[in-house]
């Protein structure tokens, strides 16, 4: 059994567009072993090969019918849409709800050179959709709206407990957001005076629509976690 370590969070490896498949040998062999041990290990439903730090277009997956095995794999057809909960064991601590295809067609090529098409439903179309990010050097919040992705973020650390660990959490963050906020606005404050550019104004006045709407989501959450502490 090898086990490998999950790489976790922003590492360079996750955003990273994987390579084709070409040799269909002993290396590729210990590959989906790898990624099989640890998908088992974790446990995890699926894994790509660049969570264990190996670019290339493989993943595999397990939802109750055994190992699946998806090389140089391609999404031919997605119909209807679903949105649920995603994890990623990339990032295990930060469950997001997505929207997917419902359905989707995949072609790919089992560890012999086989080509095979197969159709998944419900998780297992999720399953697919999020490896298939991988392999293209995505993960799962890249192409989640920012407000979308910044509300999210904050649930794990709202929590009914006035005490608890969550809440000291919650408020260190928030002390932390208000102080970047409060930089970055003087920053800016600065930036307008010494800027002599007139092609640089657009994004300096997109920069403080950011800020000043990263401060209203900041305010908003604040408010909320004072409403659960009351």
């Amino acid at each position: 059994m090898s086990v490998c370590a999950v790489i976790r969070d922003e590492s360079d490896a996750l955003h990273q567009i994987c390579t084709p498949v070409v040799e269909f040998d002993v290396q590729l062999a210990q590959w989906v072993s790898d990624l099989s041990d640890t998908m088992v290990a974790g446990p995890s439903l699926s894994l790509s090969a660049p969570q264990i730090g190996i670019l290339r277009r493989v993943f595999v997956m397990d939802v109750g019918q055994g190992l699946q095995v998806f090389v140089n794999p391609v999404l031919t057809d997605a119909k209807e849409e679903q949105e649920a909960t995603e994890w990623c064991a990339s990032f295990p601590n930060q469950p997001l709800l997505r929207r997917r295809p419902l359905h989707v067609t995949v072609q790919a090529q089992d560890p012999q050179g086989q080509w095979f098409v197969i159709c998944a439903t419900g998780l297992a179309a999720r399953l697919v959709c999020h490896e298939l990010d991988h392999l293209e050097g995505k993960v799962f919040y890249d192409d989640l709206p920012d407000e979308n992705f910044f509300q999210q973020f904050t649930l794990p650390w709202l929590d009914d407990e006035e005490d608890s660990p969550a809440m000291e959490e919650q408020q260190e963050f928030l002390d932390l957001a208000r102080d970047a906020l409060w930089k970055l606005t003087l920053w800016l404050d600065v930036l307008h005076e010494e800027v002599s550019m007139l092609a640089t104004k657009p994004a300096i006045i997109e920069i403080q629509s950011m800020v000043e709407h990263l401060q209203e989501l900041v305010d908003e959450w604040e408010t909320h976690s004072r409403e659960i502490t009351e």
